[in-house]
């Protein structure tokens, strides 16, 4: 993608790095928690209950008094409406998934981290901004592009965009606008966030922007960045459980993903808090170098350009 190294799996600039270039690369590579105090209750919680039934069961004699119980109760709930009516799950147009199997498990796991959020057709602000930014208060104003979800820091700036598709789609050139579309929207999010802060205090050192991407039954967790250049990350990955003999195995992954989701997400947030307050010196010299970044091209392109592969070496990385 144009000024954005795409280290996700199967891109064509990862395809492209020599095998120890990639290797390095993929050392400064993001993780999600695996350990925290909200993720032990959840597992404590499911124990070893796999079927749909056995966690219905669980939700409906269990007093939702906990965060993580509403969130596990709401997820639940979320596949109540198919299962056990449905052997699968119905195909369905994308806005009717995202409320039924999407929103209830990530709208959930945000709320056990008190985050903001909104859903559906959300405006992504950055985006107007950047197709704005050269005209005079007499010109039309672009629209903005819009996100199926957003979830916000503590400051209320965007944080979190998604993008997603039907649960049963194929086309791949879907998901390929997709991803386009998010990484785009991911870069001018972080772009922004950068200029906002930049007016007052210094941002921190990983600042990051995170993105939501759904093809078909698979959701791709993504993270963005910049160290020399921007980054692409991926994450994980998790399947969304679409049957009854499934369903056990693979929603206890699901929820759990989406709940170490939202801590990765919230520890960007707190790391964005109580930054230092920038000198006036500082602020004028940040304002500069702010003016050079580059948006966003109009439309994608196949691939990295090669003279940008060829950029990326080892002194380039952290």
């Amino acid at each position: 993608m144009d000024r954005i190294m795409d280290l996700t799996a199967g891109s064509c600039l990862a395809k492209s790095l020599a095998d120890d270039i990639y290797e390095l690369a993929m050392l400064d590579s993001p993780t999600l928690p695996s350990s925290f105090k909200e993720l032990q209750e959840l597992d404590e919680l499911m124990g070893n209950k796999k079927s749909f039934h056995e966690l219905q069961d669980l939700v409906y004699n269990t007093l939702p008094n906990t965060k993580v119980r509403r969130y596990l109760y709401g997820s639940v709930q979320g596949f109540s409406k198919y299962f056990p009516r449905h052997p699968h799950l119905p195909d369905k147009d994308e806005r009717q998934l995202m409320f039924d199997v999407l929103d209830a498990v990530f709208q959930g796991a945000f709320d056990v981290f008190d985050m903001a959020r909104d859903v559906s057709e959300v405006a992504i602000i950055a985006s107007g901004e950047r197709k704005n930014m050269e005209r005079q208060p007499s010109d039309k104003i672009e629209r903005c592009k819009r996100a199926d979800f957003v979830a916000y820091d503590n400051c209320d700036r965007q944080l979190v965009l998604a993008e997603c598709s039907t649960l049963y789609e194929t086309d791949l050139r879907k998901s390929s606008a997709d991803r386009w579309k998010l990484s785009r929207a991911m870069k001018d999010t972080y772009d922004s966030t950068i200029k906002k802060y930049g007016e007052s205090v210094h941002p921190h050192s990983r600042l990051s922007v995170f993105g939501i991407q759904t093809f078909g039954r698979k959701v791709t967790l993504l993270q963005l960045d910049y160290r020399n250049f921007y980054r692409l990350w991926q994450v994980s990955w998790i399947d969304i459980p679409t049957s009854q003999t499934e369903f056990g195995l693979t929603f206890t992954t699901y929820v759990r993903k989406v709940l170490s989701f939202a801590k990765l997400v919230k520890l960007e947030a707190e790391c964005r808090d109580g930054q230092r307050v920038l000198s006036d010196r500082e602020v004028i010299a940040l304002a500069r170098a702010q003016s050079r970044l580059s948006p966003t091209t109009p439309s994608p392109r196949n691939s990295m350009t090669p003279t940008s592969a060829r950029r990326l070496s080892k002194p380039s990385l952290p």
